[in-house]
């Protein structure tokens, strides 16, 4: 129980220790019918698919299945081995870098999947990057050449969710010792026999408030925060820590691209009260130029919630860049019929802040 049956690994990995010979020991192995399955054996060949020939990890993955294709793989069982995700932490810093992992100051292994062709980048998020464990959720909005946001909104869409199917504790290790004498007469056709018995392997499918931070945090590593923001704002109503994580990524942006993602991700009444009102406080608090079209956005003719209504009304009538003529068709909103209600909200609002404010344009 402490050990592995696995031979295969040891013997590979001696064979591709040598920088100088490794490539063409790969290119033999890559001509087996088999050659996909070496990746889940050591790290030597993953590690020299995935720095130095796409084009052969490319091959390899067109091969491979996930879960969800239906046909069961071994490499599907976490608990035996190497896991098809664990390609993309195969970064090496140059050539040599057995040496240099060696050496007093390794270079520490990294995400590698910047170099990879968009479509190597796509089939390895859907092959590689369907459980939502901690691991596969930071690696998840990392294929920047691929519509990896696509997949981090699919997650996002089943919060909340409860793991579906309860893990499998009963043989920890994945090792069951067969006996090879007498007992069968093909050992070969008794481990397939076996294994197709197997339950289905278990996959990490809740989307709790756990996942959700750990999905948050990696996108807000993403190189491209527009599109992250972009996801990140639409289910800033239904994910409470989404809009934490929008107002934090934003005040990372220049004004003049903040102005943008404001008006796209945080204004829209889609967005909700609470993320618009925090676009509100953001044109502010970030000095965004032009400002007055945004207010007008969120203003919708006076046909927004009163909170929105409150803020805008607050903002228009502190600010000494507005004059009251262009201010005071906003003040129209109380004398809409029927509002009195959200007309009084708003009136001791908009009291408070100009009692706080030293000028006011109010008209």
């Amino acid at each position: 129980k402490q050990s592995s049956s696995d031979v295969l690994t040891p013997l590979l990995e001696l064979w591709l220790l040598d920088d100088a010979s490794r490539d063409g020991r790969v290119a033999k192995l890559m001509e087996r019918k088999d050659c996909e399955y070496f990746v889940f054996f050591g790290t030597s060949f993953a590690r020299h698919l995935s720095n130095a020939r796409q084009e052969w990890l490319h091959k390899c993955l067109l091969k491979l299945s996930a879960p969800a294709d239906g046909k069961a793989e071994f490499f599907h069982y976490a608990r035996r081995g190497p896991i098809l995700r664990q390609v993309a932490q195969l970064r090496c810093g140059s050539t040599g870098w057995r040496a240099m992992l060696k050496g007093q100051h390794a270079t520490p292994q990294g995400v590698q999947m910047f170099l990879w062709h968009p479509q190597t980048q796509a089939e390895f998020a859907r092959r590689a990057l369907y459980s939502t464990d901690n691991n596969s959720l930071c690696l998840l909005p990392r294929p920047e050449y691929a519509d990896a946001i696509a997949q981090v909104a699919q997650v996002l869409d089943r919060y909340p969710r409860e793991q579906t199917a309860k893990e499998n504790t009963d043989d920890l290790w994945g090792w069951e010792v067969i006996q090879s004498a007498g007992a069968y007469s093909s050992i070969t056709t008794e481990v397939e026999r076996r294994f197709l018995e197997l339950p289905a392997a278990w996959v990490c499918d809740a989307v709790e408030d756990a996942q959700v931070e750990v999905l948050l945090s990696a996108l807000g590593q993403a190189d491209d925060a527009a599109k992250s923001l972009k996801v990140l704002g639409k289910y800033a109503g239904k994910v409470k820590q989404a809009k934490e994580a929008v107002t934090k990524m934003m005040a990372q942006l220049s004004p003049p691209q903040a102005r943008v993602l404001i008006k796209d991700v945080m204004l829209p009444k889609k967005a909700g009260v609470g993320l618009q009102v925090a676009g509100l406080k953001m044109i502010v608090d970030l000095h965004i130029p032009d400002p007055f079209d945004l207010y007008r956005m969120a203003w919708r003719k006076g046909f927004c919630q009163r909170d929105v209504a409150g803020n805008i009304l607050a903002k228009v009538a502190t600010s000494p860049e507005f004059t009251p003529e262009s201010v005071c068709d906003f003040f129209t909103f109380f004398d809409f019929p029927d509002r009195e209600d959200d007309q009084i909200y708003v009136a001791e609002f908009l009291l408070d802040q100009l009692t706080a404010s030293p000028e006011w344009t109010m008209p």
